[in-house]
């Protein structure tokens, strides 16, 4: 069976589906990839209008972004007829990191009618793509950790272990409103992003649902906080759950895709496309090679089998916000564990 637009469509229906496919769900199931999302739903903020392939031609080549640069506060209390200074400009570097996933479709196997070659790509697809998404979210959490700041001006909480602050597990039920206080410490106020460990949803809930009914309501600390939670986001030793705080617009993620697959040339054997994912929208260099290949590990008389595969490929720039000093904007707070 050849490759085609029908069966990419196929697929990603499939994929979509993968959390109720019966028998397969165990191994196709998605992990809650918030740390990625956060960056993703950042990134049209941090750098708005940005088309990444303007900016970036090929892979290797030097991308850089400018930026302003802070001044000095003033300190002149006597008019004059001119005013000096013309400010300072900076430029900011962004590293790509690639992820690359593979796999193959075998025609003979399909032949054998225990497993159509539609339900072979849809589960490889999905398998890729969980996997891709995986790597993807590990990067994000790192890239949190690399850049929390190690300026933190907040005074509600003034014990720091490794550039996190850390809070007494005592403080779960005000904890959100704390927060508030210790963003406006570091000169931000209004809606605020929290990466957290899996450990932070359950207080989230459970101030969520405080109200009337339940005698006090702590509901009202929420407002102005958007969660994104990931098991990615690891706990210490002696940390009940860990959280990184920003306000919208500090990170963000820009994927690239090559100019050749963008144009999408086709020599027959050898395809060059691009294929955008159900799961966030993310569009992916898609390699289709079809060819005789060597399948008899696997399939019964299958040594000049006729396979197809595929090679999904995308480059990722993290990055955030420009800081002068070490106020990256991106604070980190660990929840110590309960006495």
């Amino acid at each position: 069976m050849a490759f085609d637009a029908t069966t990419l469509l196929e697929a990603r229906a499939a994929i979509e589906n993968a959390q109720t496919a019966g028998v397969t769900r165990n191994e196709l199931r998605m992990p809650n990839f918030g740390a990625f999302k956060a960056h993703v739903d950042n990134a049209p903020l941090l750098i708005p209008g940005l088309d990444i392939t303007d900016l970036r031609k090929y892979t290797g080549q030097p991308t850089k972004i400018p930026v302003l640069v802070k001044g000095a506060a003033g300190s002149g209390t006597t008019r004059k007829c001119a005013g000096q200074g013309t400010g300072t400009t900076a430029m900011k570097s962004l590293s790509f990191n690639t992820i690359v996933e593979e796999f193959a479709v075998s025609y003979l196997a399909s032949a054998t009618n225990q497993m159509d070659y539609q339900k072979q790509f849809n589960f490889q697809l999905a398998e890729r793509l969980r996997s891709g998404y995986t790597r993807l979210e590990t990067l994000s959490a790192a890239h949190l950790e690399t850049i929390k700041a190690t300026i933190n001006n907040g005074t509600r909480y003034s014990t720091t272990v490794a550039g996190a602050k850390r809070v007494p597990f005592a403080d779960y039920n005000r904890l959100f409103g704390r927060l508030t206080t210790e963003m406006m410490g570091n000169d931000f106020s209004g809606l605020a992003d929290i990466v957290a460990s899996p450990n932070l949803a359950d207080a989230w809930s459970y101030v969520l649902r405080q109200g009337a009914a339940n005698g006090e309501n702590l509901g009202f600390q929420v407002d102005d906080f958007r969660p994104y939670f990931s098991r990615f986001v690891n706990d210490g030793t002696g940390v009940d759950s860990t959280a990184y705080l920003f306000t919208p617009g500090t990170i963000g993620v820009f994927p690239w895709t090559n100019q050749l697959h963008r144009d999408g040339k086709d020599i027959g054997t050898d395809v060059w496309t691009t294929f955008t994912d159900p799961v966030m929208g993310i569009t992916w260099e898609l390699k289709v090679k079809r060819g005789c290949a060597d399948s008899s590990a696997t399939v019964a008389g299958g040594e000049a089998d006729y396979v197809e595969s595929f090679v999904l490929s995308a480059e990722f720039a993290f990055t955030e916000a420009y800081s002068s000093n070490g106020d990256t904007g991106v604070y980190k707070y660990e929840v110590l564990d309960q006495v």
